[in-house]
């Protein structure tokens, strides 16, 4: 696992599993948490790109941008038949230690 949004980024904490990018912890008053991305949202693609099958290390370069850059963000919430279409600010954010 590694930390996206410990430079600049959404303000979460997500994990590879299988072909999919899960978001395991979502940080206080991040991007994220101010659209209302949630703990087990499934990150499906980030502007055109879609994360399925994709590399990791390419998925979290694709989320991070310099500070107070947008972004369209798509998630798949359990018991939704489509993803989410959220539009998020990347920021500045605290050490998630």
């Amino acid at each position: 696992m590694r930390e996206v949004g410990q430079d600049a980024g959404i303000g979460v904490q997500i994990s590879q599993q299988g072909n999919r990018l899960i978001v395991l912890r979502v940080l206080p008053d991040g991007a994220a948490d101010k659209v209302g991305i949630k703990v087990w949202d499934e990150i499906v693609q980030v502007e055109e790109r879609w994360f399925k099958g994709m590399e990791f290390e390419m998925a979290i370069e694709l989320i991070r941008g310099d500070p107070g850059t947008q972004l369209n963000l798509f998630i798949q919430r359990r018991n939704l038949p489509k993803p989410i279409k959220l539009v998020l600010t990347r920021g500045m954010l605290p050490d998630a230690k």
